[in-house]
């Protein structure tokens, strides 16, 4: 069985928007999910916990944090894509809005406490010292403000890819040649068949269009990728090995005119500029 049945509906896609989440139920400003270890989340929640008679009140979310946690994973070695992620998936959450705070940043205990406030507005900052201070409140209310301001945003666009068991086109570089869409993606999921030859699940967010036009960054990918766990499994059939396909890292998406996979191709796994900005084969 799958890690992406869900996957396989899409299977005549163009560009979707990504719905917003309905409007705040009265008296709750957001429900909020705290990603951190036992000692910061109780941390935090004390913090949470004084401000009982803010005007703008929160609750802890039912859900937890296992929805948004996948982004830190994936991204503990880039901060700036670990926001990115968190972001991404703040419109897809239902009822009212959802503020992440995520309290796994780099430094030691001993050095105090990062805290960044993601929200819908925008994203916050808090700088807590090792031990409890009085104006730790008014520096997490900072934070809150900041992911709580109202959102102008445009609505997250959802790039579907088709699904399919095998690529189009044998000849990669003549893949490459006749796409006529060139994606840079941030993966944000893998999901690995059972077995050894199979469709990957791919999940990220478009980096930038490199070929094509109407593909805005930040738009989110959902594709699944003819694999196999290493080459010549699939005899004559051209298939991806399972070990390039990694999340926290990059990858260029070949598309045709109809939103077909024609080819996958993994970036540096650093992700710099430089790096990025070299197409390989074409």
């Amino acid at each position: 069985m799958y890690l992406w049945t869900a996957a396989q509906a899409l299977a005549a896609l163009a560009l979707q928007p990504v719905e917003a989440p309905p409007a705040p139920q009265a008296g709750v400003a957001a429900d909020y999910v705290i990603l951190g270890d036992e000692a910061r989340r109780a941390r935090l929640e004390r913090l949470l916990a004084r401000r009982a008679a803010a005007p703008r009140r929160l609750r802890a979310s039912g859900e937890g944090g296992l929805y948004f946690v996948g982004c830190i994973t994936a991204w503990r070695h880039d901060p700036g894509q670990a926001g990115a992620c968190l972001a991404s998936r703040l419109p897809r959450q239902g009822g009212t809005a959802t503020i992440v705070l995520n309290s796994y940043h780099p430094g030691k205990a001993a050095d105090g406490l990062t805290v960044t406030c993601h929200g819908l507005g925008g994203t916050g900052r808090a700088v807590f010292g090792a031990r409890p201070r009085r104006q730790d409140a008014t520096a997490l209310e900072h934070c809150l403000e900041r992911g709580l301001m109202p959102s102008e945003a445009p609505v997250r666009q959802r790039v579907g890819v088709r699904h399919s068991d095998g690529f189009a086109i044998e000849d990669p570089q003549e893949a490459r040649r006749r796409a006529q869409r060139v994606l840079l993606v941030a993966i944000d999921h893998v999901g690995i068949p059972r077995g050894i030859t199979g469709s990957c699940l791919v999940q990220g967010r478009v980096v930038r269009e490199e070929r094509g036009s109407g593909i805005r960054p930040g738009a989110l990918v959902e594709a699944g990728i003819p694999c196999a766990a290493r080459p010549g499994l699939s005899g004559s059939r051209r298939r991806i090995p399972m070990g390039a396909m990694r999340k926290g890292s990059f990858a260029r998406l070949y598309l045709s005119e109809g939103h077909g996979l024609v080819d996958f191709v993994a970036a540096p796994r650093t992700g710099t500029k430089k790096e990025l900005s070299s197409s390989p084969g074409l």
